[in-house]
């Protein structure tokens, strides 16, 4: 019976906040430092067969940091394909400047049409190909501990696949920056065991 833990980046700057961040490169904020050690913290007792990261900065510090307090962490492979939607021309820019710029084509992407791509990004049909296949390139490896490193809108899509939602529903199934979801598969029945947040419980 697969065990998967689903790590969440922590927070980020306050400059980038309701911005569309995707694959752009931004350091974690001071919170979101406390937050990757409160991760460490938490996972320190588990130990894992394999951990994976994406490549963004914001979860290779994410990595770092939960690893200085959980060296067990410290060996990973990481993979592109772990990496957030890319939103191209789009990135680092608000809904309301990307409506002035490009008028009607937030709604498309916003409204799930899943062949639209932003300028110089991926579709949703692409960003799902990406990651169902790096998840169940994964599974495959007959890992019974498994600890993945990566970003919202990934680790919500996954979530969605999980239970058999559509990938529309993502947001339905939030999990916040700094956040950890954990997941088990007894062959019919796949459950979200817990969706929770480490610095609650690991302040100092």
């Amino acid at each position: 019976m697969p065990e998967i833990t689903l790590i969440r980046h922590g927070s980020l700057p306050a400059e980038v906040t309701g911005r569309l961040v995707g694959q752009c490169e931004v350091p974690l904020s001071e919170l979101g430092r406390r937050e990757a050690t409160a991760i460490g913290r938490y996972l320190a007792p588990r130990r894992f067969d394999r951990i994976y990261t994406g490549t963004l900065r914001r979860v290779r510090e994410t990595h770092e940091l939960a690893s200085r307090v959980a060296p067990q962490l410290a060996a990973c492979t990481e993979d592109p394909r772990l990496n957030e939607f890319h939103f191209g021309d789009w990135g680092l820019h608000t809904p309301a400047e990307i409506e002035a710029r490009y008028p009607g084509e937030f709604g498309q992407w916003k409204f799930g049409n899943f062949s639209f791509a932003p300028p110089g990004g991926e579709s949703m049909a692409q960003f799902a190909e990406r990651t169902r296949a790096v998840f169940a390139e994964i599974l495959a490896t007959g890992a019974e501990r498994i600890a993945i490193f990566s970003h919202g809108g990934v680790i919500m899509s996954l979530l969605c696949d999980w239970v058999g939602l559509s990938r529309n529903e993502a947001f339905r199934l939030h999990v916040v920056r700094g956040g950890v979801a954990e997941l088990t598969d007894a062959g019919e029945l796949r459950q979200i065991r817990a969706l929770l947040y480490p610095l609650t419980f690991y302040s100092e």
